[in-house]
């Protein structure tokens, strides 16, 4: 019995974890909004949108909770308890709205622009 109640239990904690990863961008659409992240959110909700989470009741709790908890970012409203639990949410915005913005530097190329202006100024100089 003590077998079935074990594996039972684990079984339940791998769910809850595969759940939780599946709505990642749903938490991270939450807290965006919730912290006034308007652009990051749009993102976030995208991503949202191309995994069908959009309309989805445990998407929707997700975000609700996360949303409060990103009022709460903002508002620096935060209990003892809750401490832990805001600032890994803070980080998981912070480290996602990083992505987003590397991404988008990376596709503008912005870096290979800077270093042949720098090298055209350079060939000025130079001349």
């Amino acid at each position: 019995m003590k077998k079935i109640i074990i594996t039972i239990t684990l079984i339940l904690l791998t769910t809850c974890f595969v759940a939780a990863e599946d709505y990642k961008y749903c938490e991270i659409t939450g807290l965006a909004l919730g912290s006034g992240r308007e652009f990051v959110a749009a993102v976030s909700y995208r991503i949202m949108q191309r995994q069908n989470l959009v309309g989805n009741s445990v998407c929707h709790a997700v975000w609700s909770d996360a949303y409060k908890t990103g009022q709460k970012l903002v508002s620096r409203d935060v209990k003892t308890q809750q401490d832990f639990a805001v600032g890994a949410a803070w980080k998981k915005l912070q480290d996602f709205e990083q992505k987003v913005i590397d991404s988008i530097i990376e596709n503008m190329q912005i870096e290979n622009i800077h270093n042949k202006e720098r090298t055209e100024s350079l060939t000025f100089v130079c001349v």
